[in-house]
């Protein structure tokens, strides 16, 4: 084997030196491609979020509502918090509550109304049944009830279950179309079995 000689010693290492001192200032340099980084908000002047409901027929406006400082009133299945019952710019009523269940019971006996209606899973786990067909509605979970859809929900878990409701009434709603007589899809809270 031939050795190097010292020039060609001298060249290698001053090639390496250029490809290590380029990649290094590559990775320094700002790339245009990557954002730069974000700045704090600004948290001065902060407007305070509402803790009381609106009253019944108010009109919803634009707002946060801290629904943690909302009267909680208590029911015979566990509680509720009303936040808004009134129109709002593009629906002739919007209604928001949050309702609690104890475990093993339900709000009411299952039902149906016209409006179109959509709840929120923040707690817990509902067993929700939907026109007989069964779902299990774990945290996250989002609820839709057509209009007259007959539905009802039971509290399947070991601890009290919450929940966000929202409906709304348009022009277009009909009226609620009474369900039949049917077997209970899930206990009312007088028919608690706990």
């Amino acid at each position: 084997m031939k050795t190097p000689s010292v020039p060609s010693l001298l060249c290698l290492a001053c090639s390496c030196a250029i490809l290590a001192y380029t990649v290094s200032a590559q990775s320094a340099a700002p790339n245009p491609a990557t954002p730069s980084a974000i700045p704090p908000p600004d948290l001065s002047n902060l407007t305070p979020s509402r803790t009381t409901p609106f009253k019944a027929g108010d009109k919803v406006t634009s707002i946060v509502i801290d629904t943690n400082q909302l009267p909680v009133t208590k029911t015979a299945s566990g509680s509720r918090r009303d936040v808004f019952n009134g129109p709002s710019v593009t629906l002739n009523t919007f209604e928001s509550h949050i309702t609690t269940i104890n475990p093993g019971d339900s709000a009411h006996p299952p039902h149906t109304h016209g409006n179109e209606e959509m709840l929120i899973v923040k707690e817990g786990k509902l067993l929700v049944t939907i026109k007989g067909v069964k779902y299990l509605a774990a945290p996250g979970s989002i609820i839709f009830y057509n209009s007259n859809d007959l539905h009802g929900t039971l509290n399947v878990a070991d601890v009290p279950t919450t929940y966000y409701v929202f409906s709304w009434i348009t022009d277009k709603t009909p009226a609620t179309i009474p369900p039949p007589s049917v077997a209970p899809e899930a206990p009312s809270a007088t028919t608690t079995t706990k």
